[in-house]
């Protein structure tokens, strides 16, 4: 799931990608050990020792918001 969502963030941000790919290159040379995830509290894999790292810890640090659209309504019935 992760791979999926960095594969629409190059569509949407295809001037921004590459900034992404850094800092994701960054996060792996300064922790070593990192499983890239959808999800930190229900990753697919487990393991010790690694951090986990979600699509909007990079994209936020760099100030690349993203609307989540998928969310239900707010509004009740």
């Amino acid at each position: 799931m992760f791979y999926t969502q960095l594969n629409r963030l190059e569509e949407i941000y295809p001037d921004k990608y590459n900034q992404i790919i850094d800092k994701m290159e960054s996060i792996v040379h300064k922790n070593k050990k990192v499983i890239f995830t959808h999800d930190f509290e229900s990753p697919y894999v487990n393991y010790d020792d690694f951090i986990y790292v979600e699509i909007e810890d990079i994209t936020n640090h760099l100030h690349i918001y993203v609307e989540d659209k998928s969310r239900g309504s707010d509004y009740g019935d």
